[in-house]
């Protein structure tokens, strides 16, 4: 594109459908459908029935507040803080989960959960990163975590960066 050549217009995945039904059809529930998506009872494949995770002594916890997911893990302030998962990310084999903050900062959790069975060693949460210390850029809350500046442009479409 050049600075004559006017911007696509964003036209949904629903504009696709006439034309192209087989490959919509086929879409519709799969993986890439399902790569990133609101916290709903449909799409969230983790245990969040009071699951404990230890991780070199610390222990995070996941849960459920009436219909909402929720992580208790520690913070930039190094303290363990109860967070709103928002967001998933992933679905088979991996799935991770995402913290919206009021200032519009999508942060990916270092955990994730394995969504094979058990006989294929999956079920279970696990860390994703080497530890760190609340100042490295990796660490959850920081830039390299962060959904909107790290991931957004390439892994969805029609995106609006709008972090106050």
């Amino acid at each position: 594109m050049n600075a004559t050549t006017p911007a696509a217009e964003f036209s949904g995945s629903q504009t696709c459908v006439e034309c192209h039904q087989q490959q919509y059809s086929d879409w519709q529930g799969s993986h890439h459908d399902m790569s990133m998506g609101r916290t709903t009872a449909d799409i969230v494949l983790a245990n969040f029935t009071d699951q404990q995770f230890d991780y070199q002594g610390e222990v995070s916890r996941f849960f459920m507040r009436v219909s909402e997911y929720w992580v208790n893990i520690k913070g930039p302030d190094g303290k363990f803080n109860d967070y709103k998962i928002s967001y998933t990310f992933g679905y088979e084999p991996l799935q991770q989960y995402m913290v919206e903050f009021e200032n519009g900062a999508i942060q990916l959790l270092p955990f994730a959960w394995d969504s094979r069975s058990k006989d294929e060693g999956g079920q279970r949460w696990f860390y994703l990163y080497p530890e760190m210390d609340p100042y490295d850029e990796f660490f959850w809350t920081n830039k390299g975590q962060n959904w909107n500046y790290m991931c957004a442009d390439c892994h969805s479409t029609n995106v609006k960066k709008t972090i106050t």
